[in-house]
Parts: structure tokens; sequence; C-alpha cells
């Protein structure tokens, strides 16, 4: 069964890029432009049988309450790892919301140009450790 990832990422244009480098690269993508679509999502894949793998966040808005992303990185960080790329393609990109998340177990932070080669690791490692557990 392929990889899915989850990506989380406001602008359509680095959003199409990152999901085409995903899928050349073997993987499944659901992307949101959304943070409350994303979350839609995952509430309901938990009632069903969908699931997927891993979150990827390219994403915060300017707007954005620091709170409703934070508690929302926490609800998901329960569940699979989430790779944060600590930058956007964008000037207005801010990383003082992911600042919290170095070095915290299941969270992986990263620059664009090294987003596949993390995204490969923390999926190889999330798949050693079930493997190690059964």
């Amino acid at each position: 069964m392929r990889t899915h990832i989850l990506l989380l990422d406001e602008n359509i244009d680095s959003r199409k890029r990152i999901k085409f480098l995903l899928h050349i690269s073997g993987y499944v993508v659901t992307e949101f432009a959304l943070r409350e679509d994303a979350e839609n999502w995952i509430s309901n894949a938990r009632r069903n049988s969908r699931s997927f793998d891993l979150l990827l966040v390219n994403y915060l808005d300017a707007t954005q309450q620091t709170t409703n992303f934070v508690a929302f990185l926490n609800a998901i960080g329960s569940i699979v790892p989430s790779v944060l790329l600590s930058r956007a393609a964008t000037e207005n990109y801010s990383t003082d919301h992911i600042e919290q998340y170095k070095n915290k177990p299941g969270y992986f932070i990263c620059f664009p140009d090294e987003m596949i080669n993390t995204v490969h690791s923390v999926v190889n490692k999330s798949t050693q450790r079930m493997s190690d557990a059964s």
C-alpha cells in the first residue's frame, strides 16, 4: 500500500509543486488549502476506513490565530508524524508558529529543498517502528 500524505498549504502554486514532487516520489497526496478542511477530512477519516501516514504543512496564514494552528498540530501529532516546512516560497511566511515544535517527538522541520529526503526518512522510520512493534 502506498504512503498517503495530507498536504496543507494555502498557496495554490506551491501546493501544486509540492503535490507533484510527492506524487513522482511515489506518494498518494490529499491536498488542502484550509486548515479547517483538513481537520474535517481527518475527523471523517476517523469514522471511516480512510487513513493517512504523514501530515506535510507548508501553511502559515498571516491572519491565522496561533492557538488554532497549534491546537491542530497537537491533535495531529498524536496520530501521525508531521513534517513542517520552515519557510515557503512567499516572502511573508513566518516561522514563529512552528518554533515550539523543534525537537518535539513526532515533528520534523525542514527547508523546502530538503522536503523529499525528510519525508522519505520520516516514512521509513515510521514504517520501521510499526514493524518492530508487531
